[in-house]
């Protein structure tokens, strides 16, 4: 954290720096996100948060282009605290199950950064923006077969964490108050299970000082024209890893459904195995602002395993099972300088494994959502980053990445 912060403040003239600390509260519910919490395990709700932050403020002193596009962001460094002590979790199909306790989801502890985007502004103070947060969360109540057996939200000790906020903001002098709806969401990533995942909404507030006045951010931004637009592809390549979802729901079923031992009442077991799997990717993509591209892309997914640990179905010919799946995606892409944010909502046009799995978190669609880093050589053709892969919103997997941009097509040059 003290890394990023540090260069964060490097990247900027030290006269053009607004800095500021916040505080903030936020109240709400854990989602009851899928048929298993829904119908039956998640008994008790309500969540709280409490978090700290650093905050840098962009401003047109630096004359940025990124900074000017964005309409001036901002940048948090804090912790968080996430209570969910008060969420409940217990399951118990037609009595067959008689577990004797509530499992627990405790309190995640959480670094994090992220990027404040303002809709618009007034000159009397008031302002309304939507933020993206990303960081690692450390989790006292996890998964465990003997003593939490129903917390099949949080499986690990360390999580992803990812939030998005809407707030509407009055200023006043050197303190400016917050207000407004917010997600929050820790998983995994996929790479131990069971791991669904928690997801919080509800409200925030808070307040932030600014530790020094500066100028009033201008309404009307910079004008400064971009001029690297084209087309251009962008080979990428994958390497994901995975916990097996089909071991785990084999262990649940077989125990939910026929077991009656009542001396093995906690389904799992103290570990999954590890899979690896390989994407290739080819995209064609435009960059048609400074801050955004967007395009279409083949993704091919290579998963080695699929002949052993996936297979639930019996009546399944493994030797002949495809270990390659196929898919087309839109592809969309938001830069601030080195760094960018990419998205992608794709849809199988060939899954084998579907037919195979009786696995409730396949689905014809997939997405993935990471961070890149453009790396300074080779005329920044390179940039290196991660993904999270997931299935309607359920982790799948975690990739590291490495993408190659191939030399644009310019569209215009002013």
């Amino acid at each position: 954290m003290l890394c990023m912060g540090a260069i964060t403040l490097l990247c900027f003239p030290q006269e053009a720096l607004a800095q500021a600390v916040e505080a903030g509260y936020g109240k709400g519910e854990v989602l009851k996100f899928d048929q298993w919490l829904i119908n039956d395990a998640l008994k008790q709700q309500d969540a709280q948060s409490f978090w700290v932050g650093y905050t840098y403020q962009t401003n047109a002193r630096e004359e940025c282009g990124y900074a000017s596009d964005y309409n001036y962001p901002a940048f948090t460094f804090g912790l968080l605290v996430a209570d969910f002590n008060d969420v409940r979790l217990r399951y118990n199909p037609n009595g067959v199950r008689p577990i004797d306790y509530d499992s627990r989801c405790g309190t995640s502890f959480v670094a994090y950064a992220s990027i404040r985007r303002a809709f618009f502004r007034t000159h009397s103070g008031w302002s309304v923006d939507y933020t993206f947060g990303n960081g690692i969360g450390y989790n006292t109540h996890i998964y465990d077969r003997f003593t939490n057996v129903d917390n099949v939200m949080l499986g690990s000790r360390l999580s992803v964490y990812f939030n998005v906020a809407f707030s509407l903001n009055y200023r006043y002098r050197q303190c400016e108050f917050f207000v407004g709806p917010e997600f929050r969401h820790l998983s995994n990533g996929g790479v131990i299970r069971p791991n669904k995942g928690i997801n919080k909404l509800g409200i925030g507030t808070g307040v932030r000082y600014y530790l020094h006045s500066y100028d009033s951010i201008p309404l009307k931004r910079l004008q400064d024209l971009f001029e690297d637009k084209g087309m251009y592809l962008n080979i990428a390549y994958n390497s994901g890893v995975r916990a097996s979802q089909g071991e785990w729901l084999y262990d649940a079923n077989k125990y939910i459904w026929e077991s009656n031992d009542v001396e093995h009442l906690m389904y799992g077991k103290d570990g999954y195995r590890m899979c690896y799997y390989h994407v290739v990717s080819a995209d064609l993509m435009c960059r048609y602002a400074r801050r955004y591209a967007s395009g279409i892309g083949i993704d091919a997914l290579y998963e080695p395993y699929n002949r052993d640990v996936e297979i639930q179905n019996p009546s399944a010919d493994r030797s002949t099972l495809p270990l390659w799946s196929f898919g087309i995606a839109v592809k969309h892409e938001a830069y601030f300088r080195r760094l960018s944010m990419q998205i992608a909502l794709g849809w199988y046009l060939s899954r084998p494994l579907n037919k195979y799995s009786n696995t409730s978190e396949e689905y014809p669609y997939y997405e993935r959502v990471g961070l890149r880093y453009n790396l300074p050589l080779l005329n920044n053709c390179i940039s290196v980053g991660y993904n999270i892969y997931a299935h309607l919103t359920k982790a799948y997997g975690t990739e590291i990445v490495i993408d190659v941009k191939l030399p644009k097509i310019r569209l215009h040059k002013y």
